[in-house]
């Protein structure tokens, strides 16, 4: 499905693809887990392959006193099989927009 379903992979021949995949790593979450965290650096793209996360926002009217260190902002999407994210801050090198948290073991 990565070959078919995703535009960043569509014009990699055969064997950068090969190449790519052998770099890529089966990564476990379980609930609560921040995968993650708006505002740092990006390296890695991710694909959900099970499970259910979050993706959140925080905005920049966020009180940094009396806003929780735990909070990572307004829940913005639930993702899902099949879903990806972090290829922004990946393609342009800018820090990541939004945190992930797992919901349930993904």
């Amino acid at each position: 499905f990565l070959r078919e379903d995703f535009p960043f992979f569509e014009e990699l021949t055969d064997e950068e693809f090969d190449e790519l995949l052998s770099k890529a790593s089966l990564q476990t979450f379980l609930p609560g887990d921040i995968v993650i965290r708006q505002g740092l650096p990006g390296d890695a793209l991710y694909v959900v392959k099970s499970g259910l996360l979050e993706m959140s926002i925080k905005s920049r009217f966020d009180d940094p006193i009396s806003t929780p260190p735990h909070y990572l902002g307004a829940v913005v999407n639930t993702l899902t099989k099949f879903d990806y994210f972090g290829e922004r801050a990946l393609t342009t090198g800018q820090p990541l927009s939004a945190s992930v948290r797992a919901l349930e073991k993904s």
